[in-house]
């Protein structure tokens, strides 16, 4: 649009959230702006500032389409952020906003795209948790099948069938400690696929400390995973970090 949107959210997201969530709005398009340039953006947009007219132009060209954006009270931060000990709650906002900006800018993106399209906003089908594990253990087992044999492997297949149980209890914190050599990223993807499948989660996020690790574990994921051809749909696995070429299409864990 034509008006000072981006402005204008800012000043509304902070009226009515937190300073931290009015980053997202004024970063959804060049990245989250320090605090610093985040206030003076605002002062700009409040009554008196540089932007006062664009912002309030803008407000006025949305409200009568959403007249939500106006609010009788401010919007408190979910229970499970204010439920965590008060040294906790800064790290618990980081990632609160960082997943809210990650939100915001893949909308945009698809929301512009339908726009120059002429088309309905196009979204990735939801995954079939219970197909995804039928083929996950189909091409585990022909992996196993292709390979020599280990003094380790009764050990391994252990903690594999420990794993697969377990996706059967409830949401909650599991921890899995094996040392290296046990085949964690085969039993960790079993379990988060099995209890995805059993819970109904539509989703499988997987966050590594290292990039090689991450690529490793992307590797064997895509293997397990991925359409096997062109033609058997779209990728299932989606890598994410620093070192991703974005002018390569290829999938991948992230």
């Amino acid at each position: 649009m034509g008006v000072g949107h981006k402005h204008a959210g800012t000043v509304l997201a902070e009226r009515y959230t937190q300073l931290a969530c009015a980053a997202v709005v004024f970063g959804h398009h060049g990245g989250l702006p320090d605090p610093e340039r985040l206030r003076d953006k605002l002062h700009k947009g409040r009554p008196g500032g540089s932007e006062d007219a664009r912002v309030q132009e803008a407000i006025r060209a949305v409200e009568g389409i959403v007249p939500e954006i106006h609010r009788l009270s401010r919007i408190d931060l979910p229970g499970w952020l204010l439920g965590l000990p008060w040294r906790e709650q800064g790290l618990g906002l980081d990632l609160l906003v960082r997943m809210l900006f990650s939100c915001v800018v893949d909308a945009d993106y698809l929301d512009t795209s339908a726009h120059f399209e002429g088309a309905a906003v196009r979204v990735g089908e939801r995954a079939d948790m219970a197909a995804l594990v039928e083929r996950y253990e189909a091409r585990r087992k022909r992996y196993l099948a292709g390979r020599e044999s280990s003094p380790v492997d009764a050990l391994r297949q252990s903690v594999y069938e420990r794993a697969c149980r377990a996706a059967a209890d409830e949401p909650g914190v599991y921890v899995l400690q094996v040392p290296t050599g046990g085949a964690k990223t085969m039993a960790a993807g079993a379990f988060a696929l099995r209890h995805a499948a059993q819970h109904g989660k539509r989703q499988v996020v997987l966050a590594v400390p290292f990039i090689s690790i991450t690529e490793q574990n992307a590797a064997v994921y895509r293997d397990l995973l991925d359409p096997e051809d062109a033609g058997g749909g779209p990728a299932v696995v989606l890598e994410h970090h620093s070192a991703v070429d974005l002018d390569v299409e290829e999938a991948g864990f992230g």
